[in-house]
């Protein structure tokens, strides 16, 4: 080969390596030619993922299934759909930027329509439920006295004979006390002792404390009882108006001089309660069972969430406003809370958001925090996506001629039960 040869192969080399190095690292950084008019832009991506899998198409040509990383798009709207035999279709029209990336999901998918299932009861057969949505009994007359056994979530042949109409239930965090409850009394069964029944007149309110699975709590004639359901057996502590008891800490309110004084004190070993804040009269603690502190103004109706630093030497409040209802949610959720036709959450910086205007539910759960709410009426059941994540909107919904009431849910099996006000209540159990 001669000299002018190697001399036109080199510069040919170079003035190849000139033009397609830059290429490369524009082709590496995401940029592509998008004709004269555009030039090079850079392009985006999206990933997605859902629960469950499901078969992925972007502008109707399938792309496998989630999750999947879509990459070098070129900026444009693009049509993503998700489909599974057997659930709605999901779609969504997503718009890409120069370099920019958006993560959708994990998008939850939901059956076409709600399955249903009835539960024939006897003509005098009625329903009691947990106070947290747990569990479900079934209430018979039987002569003199009324037959309670467990009907949901599962069948349970231990049956409890008392000697009174019971009108509501308390179930241990760990399931081995049953305290059902009437007007004027309280039986406590427990399952470790051959379903023994305890009777004792009924306190104001109940809490369950952390420190003992067979201690609970009541007011009773104005002082906190600790309940031994193991020794039968009461123990008197503190004059109190209004309690709650959260872990191995009572929180109560003691009235004196025009105002409310909070309070708390250990479950065990302290006989004193150290007193915390005064506020004015009308303040009380919500007797309700929750996973949270919460005081009511009796006269405004604001609601305030009490939270201790890690230490607990000191206490700040995050007002809820104004609140109709409130629905203190499982497993650390964010509460959720009604105002007129407004459903509201908090967010963990403390600062309120508007979830959902409905017409105001009567129940109402998350199914993912910030993101997916099932609510009820007397009438509809309705799963609703509140969040762009999802696309806000309606997902599922479910009519009912009659009137319902919801008495049992369990997120992680996807099952809603409630109970129908028919001539003859029915138990019907609504899957997702």
């Amino acid at each position: 080969m001669t000299h002018r040869a190697r001399r036109l192969y080199s510069t040919l080399a170079i003035l190849l390596f000139a033009i397609s190095a830059p290429a490369i690292v524009l082709w590496t950084s995401g940029y592509r030619w998008s004709g004269w008019h555009s030039g090079l832009t850079k392009t985006g991506a999206i990933y997605i993922s859902s629960e469950p899998k499901a078969n992925l198409f972007v502008n109707g040509v399938l792309h496998g299934q989630t999750p999947q990383r879509l990459i070098h798009l070129t900026p444009g709207t693009y049509t993503i759909e998700l489909q599974k035999s057997g659930y709605g279709v999901w779609h969504r029209d997503v718009k890409v930027t120069p370099g920019g990336g958006q993560t959708l999901g994990p998008v939850v998918l939901f059956p076409a329509t709600f399955s249903v299932t009835y539960q024939t009861t006897d003509t005098d057969q009625q329903f009691i439920a947990a106070a947290d949505q747990r569990v479900i009994y079934s209430v018979q007359p039987r002569a003199a006295e009324w037959d309670v056994y467990e009907v949901w979530p599962s069948t349970n042949q231990t049956h409890t004979l008392l000697p009174w109409q019971p009108t509501s239930v308390l179930i241990s965090p760990n399931r081995q006390l049953s305290i059902f409850t009437s007007t004027t009394e309280i039986a406590v069964v427990n399952r470790s002792t051959a379903d023994h029944v305890w009777q004792v007149p009924a306190p104001a309110s109940m809490h369950w404390g952390d420190n003992a699975d067979t201690l609970f709590y009541g007011l009773v004639d104005g002082h906190i009882v600790r309940f031994d359901a193991l020794k039968n057996a009461t123990e008197q502590l503190s004059i109190a108006d209004s309690f709650t008891v959260k872990g191995d800490t009572i929180w109560l309110t003691q009235y004196s001089n025009n105002e409310t004084h909070l309070a708390r004190q250990k479950t065990f070993g302290q006989a004193v309660p150290d007193a915390v804040v005064s506020w004015p009269s009308e303040w009380i603690l919500r007797s309700e069972p929750t996973a949270r502190v919460f005081a009511e103004n009796t006269t405004t109706h604001e609601v305030v969430e009490i939270q201790p630093n890690t230490l607990g030497t000191q206490i700040t409040t995050h007002s809820l406003g104004t609140v109709d209802q409130l629905w203190d949610q499982q497993n650390n959720q964010p509460p959720i809370w009604l105002r007129g036709n407004d459903i509201i959450t908090r967010n963990a910086d403390g600062n309120t958001l508007l979830v959902d205007r409905t017409t105001p539910p009567l129940f109402s759960q998350w199914l993912v925090p910030y993101h997916l709410l099932m609510t009820a009426d007397d009438h509809l059941i309705r799963i609703a996506s509140v969040s762009s994540r999802q696309g806000r909107g309606t997902l599922l919904e479910r009519r009912f001629d009659e009137s319902i009431s919801v008495l049992g849910v369990d997120v992680e099996q996807r099952v809603l039960v409630v109970q129908t006000d028919e001539k003859i209540p029915r138990l019907v159990a609504i899957h997702w």
